[in-house]
């Protein structure tokens, strides 16, 4: 039988050597996702969880289960966000994710946020593509050809001021 004090003292030297590997600029990804054919008996609804995974070690540094209650995921990222060290690091979200708590959360903790707008909040998606119309030369720009998943695709990033966008309803 495994002593469980003695398991959990390890454990936290391993996790103690893991952190030690996170350094500044290193990207972690908090994204919820929904586990297909885990379901409750009786229930309709399937097992939400919100992992956070730090990319260059290719390694999930915790994950939460969502509450059922409306919000859930956005209250578990945010809870997951109070877990793990932030500062220094770069953190990605997306779509529900977008919003001024979860940005706020991160730089209250150190990090900087790369949060990614979908058409679920199409409102603020449409005025964030206004901003595009109003681009310059002078915009800095990237291109990076992607090639997986049977198909090749060229990303483009272009940096725009989005003034007023933080002050929108939806953000």
């Amino acid at each position: 039988m495994i002593d469980p004090k003695a398991l959990d003292a390890a454990f936290g030297r391993v996790l103690a050597q893991i952190a030690l590997l996170l350094g500044d600029g290193d990207v972690i990804a908090i994204d919820g996702k929904t586990l297909r054919g885990a379901r409750d008996k009786g229930k309709n609804a399937r097992t939400q969880m919100v992992p956070a995974y730090a990319a260059r070690l290719r390694l999930r540094l915790t994950l939460a289960t969502v509450a059922a209650d409306p919000g859930g995921e956005l209250e578990t990222a945010l809870e997951v966000l109070g877990l793990i060290g932030l500062s220094g690091k770069v953190l990605t979200a997306e779509a529900l994710h977008c919003n001024r708590r979860t940005a706020a959360a991160i730089r209250q903790g150190g990090g900087y946020d790369c949060l990614a707008l979908k058409a679920n909040q199409d409102s603020l998606l449409s005025d964030a593509r206004s901003c595009f119309g109003k681009e310059s030369h002078d915009h800095p720009v990237t291109r990076q050809p992607e090639a997986g998943h049977g198909r090749n695709e060229t990303r483009t990033g272009t940096l725009v001021s989005a003034k007023g966008l933080a002050e929108h309803p939806e953000f």
